[in-house]
């Protein structure tokens, strides 16, 4: 990752994450970070990875 990431969110770092190693390399803390972003918006925890990657594209569509 190139630059400072200091003036990013939390989200912010984690969405970037995932565009550099995917979503089966998130440590725990992201993935809390996505479940938290994923429930502020949907109001619903995922079950498995499948599950949250389908609710992060629900949560940021609530988003835009």
């Amino acid at each position: 990752m190139g630059g400072c990431s200091c003036k990013q969110s939390p989200l912010e770092r984690t969405e970037r994450k995932i565009q550099y190693w995917g979503w089966q390399k998130l440590a725990p803390s992201d993935i809390r970070v996505i479940d938290n972003f994923i429930f502020s918006k949907l109001e619903k925890y995922p079950n498995s990875m499948e599950e949250r990657i389908s609710f992060y594209g629900e949560a940021k569509s609530v988003m835009a």
